[in-house]
């Protein structure tokens, strides 16, 4: 099955966001929450932001605050040396006995070494039409684990195995197939 989105991107993948997911699958595997946001362009730009949020006890088992800090700090410094602008910092948690962490990234350029491992952009003809086709398997974040949301934003929605919102975004809630858009 082959979904296809409009007007905005190339073949490859996202992925210095892999360091990140990395540490988001073993939140993941232990109650923490990851949201992703992806928007792409036509001119190859990407924008990026996860938020991951986590109780105490799963901070604690990845060796607590420093830990999860040093690992974030370590994802924006690889994204950087790569070329995106990248940076994170601590968000405010709608629960206590949660932290929660936004981590934003952004460039151009879907060959760059970030762009692979996670996200598939390809361009194809659909129905006569210059398009994207975008595919992710949720296991390519969370090695399996459960997910929150992941919402997609591009040019007009011509096909998607999601929950479409509006006429340029796609949502897929705790997703357990590939994700699918062209």
């Amino acid at each position: 099955m082959t979904r296809f989105l409009h007007k905005r991107a190339g073949s490859t993948r996202i992925g210095a966001v892999l360091a990140l997911f990395v540490v988001a699958a073993l939140l993941s595997a232990c109650g923490a929450i990851l949201e992703t946001d992806l928007t792409i362009y036509a001119d190859e730009r990407y924008v990026t932001t996860m938020t991951i949020t986590a109780p105490a006890e799963t901070i604690a088992m990845i060796g607590g605050p420093a830990a999860m800090k040093s690992q974030l700090d370590q994802w924006a410094a690889e994204a950087k040396a790569q070329g995106a602008q990248a940076k994170w910092y601590q968000g405010k948690a709608k629960q206590a006995g949660n932290t929660v962490y936004v981590l934003e990234m952004s460039g151009k350029g879907f060959q760059s070494k970030l762009i692979q491992g996670t996200f598939r952009l390809t361009w194809v003809d659909y129905q006569g039409r210059k398009a994207v086709k975008f595919e992710m398997s949720p296991q390519s974040l969370s090695s399996g684990m459960a997910l929150g949301t992941i919402t997609l934003h591009a040019g007009e929605v011509l096909s998607s195995n999601g929950r479409k919102i509006g006429n340029d975004a796609v949502r897929w809630d705790n997703p357990s197939a590939t994700c699918k858009l062209s």
